[in-house]
């Protein structure tokens, strides 16, 4: 069913933690998905030179089995590493 108790938009900001928030507080969010590494948690969002590399290694528990990451080669902060 899609309606506003079944699906969440973004709103204001592309940020999902608080969306994610308001879920995990009535269910188990099993699964993540998304196209780059912030739409499992804004901490991704400060990558070094290594474009967050460092940082994968950090939450590789967190992220392994429970995250899916689709690639989109339309957009996303990959592009900065590359573009400056």
């Amino acid at each position: 069913m899609s309606d506003a108790d079944h699906v969440l938009t973004k709103g204001s900001t592309s940020d999902k933690t608080a969306r994610r928030a308001s879920v995990a507080a009535d269910h188990r969010i099993v699964l993540l998905v998304g196209d780059q590494l912030t739409d499992f948690d804004q901490v991704f969002r400060e990558r070094g030179e290594d474009l967050g590399w460092g940082m994968l290694e950090e939450h590789r528990e967190a992220l392994h089995g429970r995250f899916v990451l689709v690639p989109n080669a339309t957009y996303g902060y990959w592009r900065d590493g590359i573009t400056g």
